[in-house]
């Protein structure tokens, strides 16, 4: 069960994050979810996810073009029933050009493809 943080101060550790992808990726599941964006780009963040997967969960991953500085990451992850497509780009709160990841943005909300099918 994902903890709240004791101050404004306190960032995440990697339990944190563990815990906090567990409950997505369940609630994912439950409400069909098949796109989510993920905001940071943190080593941690992805290296949680990571962590919490099932062998043979992760379906592909592919660096994007650079926004400035920073690559956004584009996993597909099997919940089981459909896969869901995650996108990790900058977040937000940090110096962010929307008019530069608009574009990726909406890309990735209008690709219609979404995610690999499944194999058996």
């Amino acid at each position: 069960m994902p903890r709240m943080m004791a101050s404004l101060r306190e960032r995440p550790d990697g339990q944190d994050y563990r815990d906090g992808w567990q409950m997505l990726l369940t609630m994912a599941g439950l409400i069909g979810a098949r796109r989510c964006i993920v905001y940071g780009l943190e080593g941690a963040k992805i290296a949680a996810l990571r962590a919490v997967l099932p062998p043979g969960a992760l379906l592909a991953e592919q660096r994007l073009p650079a926004v400035g500085r920073n690559r956004p990451l584009r996993l597909t992850v099997n919940l089981g029933e459909r896969p869901l497509d995650l996108l990790f780009i900058r977040h937000p709160s940090a110096f962010f050009r929307w008019d530069e990841w608009g574009v990726v943005l909406r890309q990735f909300l209008a690709d219609t493809s979404a995610a690999p099918a499944f194999t058996d």
